[in-house]
């Protein structure tokens, strides 16, 4: 199941941007962007969780981002919500079929970036999926009403989505009678 935790970032005149994350303590990280920022602030998670799991710690869940809101921490920060990325899985040969000469500027593309044609697809299918969540957060936020209620939806839609591909309902009986099983 996907989690969004809430980080908090904040930048003084004379320093970077930096990020904290109210529900795991002494998990931070800083840049000169915000792009970077964000980036680092991902990474950081991961790498924190994966350091709890490792030391056997548990992983608390996410706050409710109102509960963020109205902690005292909040104050002077924006609130992002930093996506804890899955623990990688385990590689699967498939067979996909693709325009020849698309193929050749996947080939191209990942030689100059020192990437295997495999990897390039999955860094790429990352980045469209970070993406289109994106866009539908961004398209909530400047909707009328209550934006945190649709981001609660958003990422249960996506929840329920990535459930469903797990466990795909069983079909098998569908339009078979008593007689007929």
């Amino acid at each position: 199941m996907t989690q969004y935790y809430p980080a908090l970032i904040r930048k003084d005149s004379d320093s970077d941007f930096g990020v904290e994350f109210p529900d795991l303590p002494g998990c931070v990280t800083s840049g000169t962007t915000i792009d970077e920022t964000l980036r680092l602030a991902e990474e950081a998670l991961r790498f924190h969780v994966d350091g709890m799991l490792e030391d056997s710690e548990p992983v608390p869940p996410p706050a409710p981002i109102e509960s963020v809101l109205e902690s005292g921490a909040a104050q002077g920060a924006a609130i992002y919500l930093v996506r804890l990325q899955p623990e990688k899985g385990r590689s699967i040969r498939l067979n996909i079929t693709l325009d020849e000469h698309l193929l050749e500027k996947i080939d191209i593309a990942a030689v100059q970036l020192g990437m295997s044609r495999s990897g390039f697809l999955s860094d790429a299918a990352r980045t469209a999926l970070v993406r289109r969540f994106d866009e539908r957060l961004e398209s909530v936020m400047n909707e009328t009403g209550r934006p945190l209620d649709k981001i609660g939806h958003l990422i249960a839609e996506d929840n329920k989505a990535a459930a469903r591909l797990r466990h795909p309902p069983d079909t098998s009986k569908i339009g078979r009678t008593n007689r007929d099983s």
